[in-house]
């Protein structure tokens, strides 16, 4: 059986869409006999895809024949239809674009639709007929609460079965570990990600004003955000900017304490809601293979994976952050209770090798 990945992708890209879309196909190489992703790209050499992004060339990667618009979508959708039925190739496509995979349903090809966020309503007859269709082998939700709110929403052929994101576990190399960046004098303390709004950079601010002997460092983020949010950090707020994926797991390492304060109400850039209720978050599961000790907000969806146990959880204000921060400077053992409780659950269950196994065995049941 052979697995094509629909992707919306841009590669290279910045955004965690890539990241997760790339890992899966690594992973997905490994229980099927051939995987192809599909992207968008301008870059004269897809073979540089694969370093960039720190994975091994096991999967084949194509472009489309048409460059990203919704027109074309649809229209490299149907070409890629048209040459599967000509080849007659025992095929699972594999998608999280609703027009391409509504594509693959109507045209008779078995799919796996994946959700990320819940759909605008101009989607519902679409996602209505692929939750309907019997090609659509399997829906995949990043969390329960997503899941619960398309199941009070749309009526099912077959199941929604959740998979929150994932990550890799990164080993560190004998000479990674003298990182100028992070001095091991000092207590270091990391937020890596974007800066979109929401992300709550404006709390790290605000923590880093008063925890003056700490060093925060920021990997991360647009030239343009990185510029304005500078002009109102305090000096021992380092910015280091766009660092490559295969490259960030070194700030997770090397840091103290791993913040996490997302914000209620956050989206990404052009969406239309709330993505806080159902997100699943692949800087979580990054930072849970780091052993490092997290503080996060207290998301009810974050608490689908973390708890007291293997993190710090606390609303959003500066007076509680500043609190457990100090806590766990003065507590190392605690620190490292909390780091390697969050390591266990994530090497149990948040990998992209078991994530990719366990939706690849429900679609060996079903085809």
């Amino acid at each position: 059986m052979d697995l094509i990945y629909l992707s919306n992708s841009i590669l290279y890209s910045k955004k965690a869409n890539s990241i997760q879309v790339t890992n899966m196909c690594h992973e997905f190489a490994n229980t099927f006999d051939s995987v192809t992703l599909y992207a968008y790209s301008d870059i004269p050499n897809l073979e540089s895809v694969y370093s960039y992004y720190g994975l091994e060339k096991n999967f084949k990667i194509k472009r489309y024949l048409l460059p990203k618009g919704m027109l074309n979508k649809i229209l490299n959708a149907v070409i890629l239809m048209i040459s599967i039925f000509v080849k007659k190739k025992n095929v699972v496509v594999y998608g999280r674009d609703t027009i391409m995979v509504f594509l693959c349903s109507l045209l008779g090809v078995k799919n796996v639709y994946e959700l990320h966020s819940f759909s605008s309503s101009k989607y519902h007859y679409l996602e209505k007929y692929i939750f309907n269709s019997p090609y659509t082998l399997l829906t995949v939700s990043i969390s329960n609460s997503l899941k619960d709110k398309y199941l009070s929403t749309f009526s099912f052929r077959n199941s929604v079965e959740v998979f929150h994101d994932s990550a890799t576990e990164t080993p560190i190399k004998a000479e990674d570990k003298n990182l100028d960046a992070l001095d091991p004098n000092q207590f270091n303390i990391g937020y890596i990600g974007h800066l979109y709004q929401g992300r709550g950079i404006e709390l790290i601010i605000e923590i880093a004003k008063k925890l003056n002997n700490f060093k925060f460092h920021i990997v991360g983020g647009e030239e343009s955000d990185v510029k304005r949010y500078k002009l109102i950090s305090p000096k021992n707020m380092i910015y280091h900017g766009f660092v490559s994926p295969s490259k960030t797991h070194l700030y997770r390492h090397f840091s103290d304490i791993l913040l996490m304060p997302y914000q209620e109400g956050l989206g990404n850039p052009g969406a239309l809601t709330d993505t806080s209720m159902w997100m699943s978050p692949m800087k979580l599961f990054e930072y849970m293979s780091s052993k490092t000790p997290i503080i996060s907000t207290d998301l009810p969806v974050l608490r689908e994976v973390l708890n007291e146990k293997n993190s710090i959880l606390l609303p959003y204000n500066s007076k509680d952050w500043i609190t457990s921060i100090n806590i766990l400077y003065g507590d190392p053992k605690l620190a490292k209770k909390l780091a390697l409780n969050a390591y266990k659950d994530f090497i149990s269950n948040y990998t992209w090798e078991k994530r990719a196994n366990k939706i690849s065995e429900i679609i060996y049941r079903r085809i």
